[in-house]
């Protein structure tokens, strides 16, 4: 049982203020918005196509199992992305983010935004903590 030391402390401390600064300069901090512009005409594309084969040809099988997977790939992307704007980390202005996330989380997913922002709060406040964080109940 070694006692730390405020020596100790300083150096973890100088150590991590090094590590932040090489991710800093390598970027890591900055969102890629040519990745989230892509992801969000991804979204709508599948969605959009949903909507198009179904009208097109009908909803006899083979239709109704290609949308089915369109869909699936449509809400899973929505749900990574929706994450992103929730947590503000895409655009400069949060009230972009916050337009983003309600439209992707509310309009294409038929969720609640405000419900998410409050559950999620929740699991980062007490992460993994049993009947304390939202996402382990």
């Amino acid at each position: 049982n070694k006692k730390t030391t405020k020596d100790d402390d300083q150096a973890l401390n100088d150590e991590i203020e090094q590590l932040r600064q090489k991710a800093i300069a390598k970027k890591l901090f900055q969102p890629n918005r040519f990745f989230f512009i892509i992801t969000c005409l991804h979204i709508l594309a599948f969605e959009f196509a949903v909507y198009y084969v179904l009208n097109r040809f009908g909803t006899s099988w083979l239709p109704y199992l290609i949308t089915i997977l369109f869909y699936i790939i449509a809400e899973a992307q929505c749900g990574w992305i929706q994450h992103d704007f929730g947590h503000l980390s895409v655009f400069n202005k949060p009230s972009w983010n916050h337009a983003f996330h309600h439209f992707f989380l509310g309009f294409i997913k038929g969720r609640s935004a405000d419900w998410w922002n409050n559950m999620h709060f929740q699991h980062h406040s007490k992460p993994n903590i049993i009947d304390k964080d939202p996402d382990n109940v």
